[in-house]
């Protein structure tokens, strides 16, 4: 039943002045701090490195560039430090990255910057404005863990307006104690966002239930920032439309609604549509690594029948061989989703397996990520899919031994993964008789799963997510297992 707005009211009433649920944003607080402070405060990771040159070349006043897959730069030479290097360079010298004194010295050979949204790089450079390089890392780290420690708050207000206060506490400290949310919000990527935005756009949407006026703005306006960090948002409408179908019994109803979050998160998206109309000549609301994604996800299965690998590496000289700047251009993003829908055509059984079996297992108990350690670089699938033309779980047939001892962590996480999912399942069972409330945790938790196995190989922090509703839901099986044991010791 869906609650009246005095019943919901007193809920909300209990769950915030219940302290468990301050204990639990006062421990979430202290854990992630405690992790950051203990990380190595630089990049790591080749990706992070992609959003630095972007903040590089905005600091020059190049605007937002990236090298050209013809003339890509080796990072860490003489003739081009690595961006990190070179800011801190400058920050010793008492300056900073600027026209004057630019990075790299000479964009001839790059490119307009279209690969990935431009919303993480311009938060890093808005934070280097203000604070140099020490202070954009310590800045955008605070940053990232408010925002992902508020989701508890969030976390709560969803859980109580849908059950009651009871699975609120425990849904605000699983995600207080939630460890791939300890890595990702002190990691240097917007994936660090994840929580806070998924929590935002849903809780915006469930206080529908209390007829708040101007939920759809606040909607809107967070689907329009998500999108600036992760492409993937954009589909979320959907899962919205069919979950307030549901809920309201019409399907005319939400579409007011849903028609005003839509234009507002168009309204927040117009800058980056109009630069990438100003770049690429049409308006674009995503990036332009979809195509190239979509391609090089066809080379999961080794014996494909196109000769496609899997590494942004050879997708790069396949690229360069079709004269084209880069593979994440617009105009090879453009033909690389062509070549994946006349593939996908060719062999639909090729595209079923590869979705069912080598991403669906993935996504649906994914091995979170723990930090970047050396272990992850001596043991990659994609190393064994080079030389050996095995799949992962060839791989994990062939080398079970190396694989415990280098990806422990990873499997660990898997099997925090298989916890989440049962209690998932288990919601599904218990709410059998209620789906429209399931629907709830059940439609962006699906939209999530089925769009990763569908348009791309499966990478553990693009699942995150999922960990909203994931923990909600264990947060309700949890509560059902206590009531169900006290009754019986009654």
């Amino acid at each position: 039943m869906v609650p009246r707005m005095n019943d919901s009211s007193q809920k909300l009433r209990q769950t915030f002045t219940h302290r468990g649920l301050w204990l639990a944003v006062l421990a979430g607080l202290a854990v992630r701090t405690a992790i950051a402070l203990t990380m190595d405060p630089g990049f790591q990771t080749g990706m992070q490195r992609w959003y630095l040159v972007g903040t590089a070349t905005l600091a020059s006043g190049y605007g937002l560039k990236m090298p050209s897959a013809r003339t890509s730069p080796s990072f860490g030479t003489e003739e081009l430090p690595r961006p990190e290097d070179f800011m801190q360079q400058r920050e010793q010298e008492g300056g900073r990255i600027d026209p004057e004194h630019p990075y790299p010295p000479d964009v001839s050979g790059w490119i307009e910057g279209t690969h990935h949204p431009a919303g993480y790089t311009v938060i890093l450079y808005a934070l280097y404005r203000v604070g140099n390089y020490t202070g954009m890392i310590i800045l955008s780290r605070v940053l990232q863990i408010i925002l992902d420690v508020s989701v508890c708050a969030l976390i709560a207000v969803f859980a109580t307006l849908l059950f009651d206060h009871r699975v609120a506490i425990v849904a605000a400290w699983a995600y207080a104690l939630c460890p791939p949310a300890f890595y990702l919000s002190t990691s240097l990527l917007p994936d660090a966002f994840h929580g806070f935005l998924t929590a935002s756009i849903l809780t915006a949407t469930v206080l529908t239930r209390r007829k708040l006026p101007g939920m759809w703005i606040v909607a809107g306006l967070m689907l329009g920032i998500a999108c600036h960090l992760r492409s993937e948002y954009v589909l979320m409408p959907a899962a919205l439309y069919v979950i307030l179908a549901l809920e309201r019994r019409s399907l005319w109803k939400p579409i007011p609604w849903l028609a005003g979050a839509v234009v507002v998160m168009l309204i927040v998206l117009s800058p980056w549509a109009m630069y990438m109309k100003s770049v690429t000549g049409r308006y674009r609301l995503n990036a332009t690594v979809g195509g190239g994604n979509l391609y090089l996800g066809l080379g999961e299965e080794p014996r494909n029948p196109w000769g496609i690998g899997l590494s942004d590496a050879w997708l790069a000289k396949d690229a360069v061989a079709r004269g084209f700047e880069s593979p994440w251009d617009a105009q090879a993003n453009d033909t690389y989703f062509a070549l994946f829908k006349q593939h996908v055509r060719e062999r639909p059984g090729l595209y079923a397996k590869i979705v069912l079996l080598h991403r669906l297992p993935m996504a649906l108990v994914p091995p979170h990520l723990l930090g970047h350690t050396a272990s992850s670089d001596e043991f990659r699938f994609t190393k064994y899919r080079l030389e050996e033309g095995l799949t992962k779980w060839q791989v994990l047939r062939k080398y079970p031994d190396r694989l415990i001892k280098h990806k422990w962590r990873e499997l660990v996480m898997m099997g925090y993964s298989a916890v989440l999912l049962a209690c998932f399942v288990a919601t599904g069972v218990l709410l059998r008789r209620d789906l429209r409330l399931y629907a709830w945790l059940a439609l962006p938790w699906a939209l999530t799963v089925g769009s990763m196995a569908l348009f791309k190989h499966i990478e553990p922090r693009n699942m995150a997510p999922i960990l909203f509703v994931q923990l909600t839901a264990f947060a309700f099986c949890a509560v059902r297992w206590w009531d169900r044991r006290a009754r019986r010791t009654v």
